[in-house]
C-alpha cells in the first residue's frame, strides 16, 4: 500500500515539473493555476476518503499528498515566473477553492440526507460533514502561511 502513496508523490511531482517546461508563459501560468486549482478541490476528496497508517500514531491521507503537490506547484510557480502577483493569485485561488469546497460539500451532505436521494453507495453523509472544517482551516493555513 505505501506503494500507491509513494506513487501519487510521483505523480504531483511530475505534472507541475511537465507544466512549468511550456514555453510560452501565459500558457504556463494558465496551466499551473488549473493544476493548482484542480489539486486544491481533489485535496478536500482524497483526505476524506482514505488515509494510511505509517506508524502507530502518524497517518497519512490522500488529502496531505494532494496539498504537497499543490505547494510544489505554488513554489514552481513563483520561481519560475518571479513575479510576487504570482502570491495574491495564489491566495485568492485558495480562497475562492475553499470556498466552493465547502459549498459543494455542504450540498452534498443536505443531498445525502435528503428521503429522495439513491445513495446507491451507501457514502454517509459524516463524510463529507467531517471534511468541512478541515477544508476551512487547511484554506486558513495555506493563506497565512
Amino acid at each position: 500500500m505505501v506503494s500507491h502513496f509513494i506513487f501519487q508523490v510521483i505523480l504531483f511531482c511530475v505534472f507541475p515539473s511537465v507544466l512549468s517546461m511550456e514555453k510560452n508563459p501565459h500558457t504556463r501560468r494558465v496551466s499551473l493555476y488549473i493544476y493548482v486549482s484542480l489539486v486544491l478541490l481533489m485535496g478536500g476528496f482524497l483526505g476524506a476518503v482514505y488515509s494510511l497508517e505509517l506508524f502507530s500514531s502518524i497517518k497519512l491521507s490522500g488529502g496531505t499528498i494532494a496539498y504537497g503537490g499543490f505547494m510544489m506547484a505554488c513554489v514552481i510557480l513563483a520561481f519560475i515566473e518571479r513575479d510576487a502577483f504570482i502570491l495574491q493569485n495564489i491566495m485568492r485561488l485558495v480562497f475562492t477553492v475553499g470556498l466552493f469546497k465547502v459549498l459543494l460539500f455542504a450540498l452534498v451532505v443536505k443531498s445525502l440526507r435528503a428521503e429522495q436521494v439513491i445513495n446507491a453507495l451507501d457514502v454517509p453523509a459524516a463524510l463529507f460533514e467531517l471534511s468541512i472544517p478541515l477544508i476551512i482551516l487547511g484554506a486558513v493555513l495555506i493563506i497565512i502561511a
